[in-house]
């Protein structure tokens, strides 16, 4: 009998290079996969949810940082969302999701920030604190502390990623291209950050815009960067001492953050900020029992953690401080989306709560993996070689044979799994467009399979 494959075993392709057998870290599984998501409610209220908050950030056009200060000291106090072209990333994530009118504005916006060259990702860091539209919705006059020196170190690379997020997303490569020089200018300069996890997703973005624009020495020095960074990145430990030391003391991203005074009153999540999907898988794969373990006292700790306003006693900016900074979701979504896996009911139980403003990025792109999350996420190669969708299983007398309409790859893998969920394993390779396994007959119909397309 011949049968469909259902869609929880239709194919995920991966395209690998080369397999990295004596590497630690299998690289280009991490530079070329993407989730893709299919079956989203689009019915969800989360959905209606994004499209609302999305619609203010539109309204008000350039947005200024975010700033955070829960003290009682004026100067104790920093800003978030200061990266040139970070809401890139957010338009990028929020935009499969939105009305075709705000895809339509969405476009032009980004538009609008790329053309200007303080707003644009290489623009100087930080953005101005006191232009654009404000993000808080009870804004002061003046900006208190609009020169203040906190966050000055942070990284910015990330913004890479949320450039290529977008024009993939958006269908909006043209509107990137023109800009190529000046993104990869930014990106020599910047490289040396991607040694902090979420900015490593900065060189997967490089990655992916250098092979869609035909630039093989960029792509090559990013993968290059990329592999570097993620091998180093197997010290969880070292990640962190980066975290608090930088490079000389004085440019340690986060070093404030690390005063021993802090460590039971805040929470130290910030090599999660900014991190991608593929980074997140990178995680669970090298460091899933360090990051649950920060989730757990993070998520315990601060039990209410995603309620905006929660009136936690806590060192966030200083002595005496009250409340959580927004940083929080983007410290614990990535994490439990892609890293931990929680379940769909828990990410949308976050957004019972409210942003902290508009355009508040870490809180819009957590509501986006909440709406993902009522889908099915299968990891496919971004690249153009097209994917196995016609994988077709045949009994023959005590033998089992899987035929599929070849796509161009060299070589075809065969993973099976005994679960729809996953804990797919490689059986068998072959450069045909069918392979037949013998004597497997009685087992197939409780076994999953997938075929995966290498170039």
């Amino acid at each position: 009998m011949i049968m469909k494959i259902h869609l929880t075993i239709v194919l995920a392709y991966v395209c690998l290079t080369g397999r990295a057998t004596a590497q630690p870290v299998d690289v280009d599984i991490y530079a070329w996969q993407f989730p893709q998501i299919t079956n989203v409610d689009m019915q969800s209220p989360l959905v209606a949810l994004l499209r609302d908050e999305i619609s203010q950030v539109l309204a008000a056009g350039h947005l200024a940082p975010l700033p955070v200060r829960y003290g009682d000291l004026p100067w104790e106090a920093y800003f978030i969302y200061q990266e040139p072209g970070r809401i890139i990333t957010t338009l990028g994530w929020a935009f499969p999701y939105l009305t075709g009118s705000q895809q339509d504005s969405v476009r032009a916006y980004v538009a609008a920030e790329l053309a200007n060259s303080d707003y644009a990702p290489w623009g100087g860091y930080p953005l101005s604190r006191i232009e654009g539209a404000r993000r808080e919705h009870y804004p002061q006059s003046p900006i208190w502390l609009a020169d203040h020196w906190m966050g000055n170190c942070r990284p910015k690379l990330h913004t890479i990623y949320g450039l290529w997020l977008f024009a993939e997303r958006a269908d909006e490569y043209d509107m990137v291209a023109p800009y190529w020089s000046e993104i990869e200018e930014f990106y020599n300069v910047e490289a040396d950050e991607g040694r902090i996890y979420g900015s490593a997703s900065g060189h997967v973005g490089m990655i992916r815009l250098a092979e869609q624009f035909g630039d093989t020495v960029a792509r090559n020095a990013a993968r290059t960067n990329l592999l570097t960074d993620l091998t180093d990145g197997l010290s969880f430990t070292a990640v962190e001492s980066f975290l608090q030391n930088g490079y000389n003391g004085w440019d340690a991203p986060y070093g404030p953050a690390y005063n021993p005074r802090n460590d039971s009153l805040i929470y130290h999540g910030w090599m999660f900020l900014n991190m991608s999907p593929e980074i997140g898988r990178y995680m669970r794969d090298r460091h899933l029992a360090e990051c649950t373990a920060r989730d757990d006292w993070a998520t315990n700790r601060f039990y209410l953690w995603w309620l905006s306003g929660s009136q936690y006693f806590c060192r966030w900016t200083g002595d005496e401080s009250s409340g959580l900074t927004p940083e929080m979701f983007g410290m614990v979504v990535p994490v439990e989306r892609w890293t931990i896996g929680v379940d769909e009911a828990t990410l949308a139980g976050y957004y019972r709560s409210s942003p902290w403003g508009r355009g508040d990025c870490y809180w819009l792109e957590g509501l986006v993996q909440a709406v993902e999350a009522t889908g099915d996420s299968v990891w496919r190669d971004v690249r153009s070689v097209p994917g196995v969708t016609d994988l077709t299983i045949a009994s023959s007398g005590t033998d089992v044979i899987l035929r599929w309409t070849p796509t161009g790859g060299a070589t075809y893998v065969i993973m099976v799994a005994d679960s729809a969920d996953g804990g797919y394993i490689e059986h068998s390779t072959t450069s045909g467009s069918s392979i037949t396994f013998a004597n497997e007959a009685a087992i197939w119909p409780r076994r999953f399979y997938r075929v995966i397309a290498e170039p």
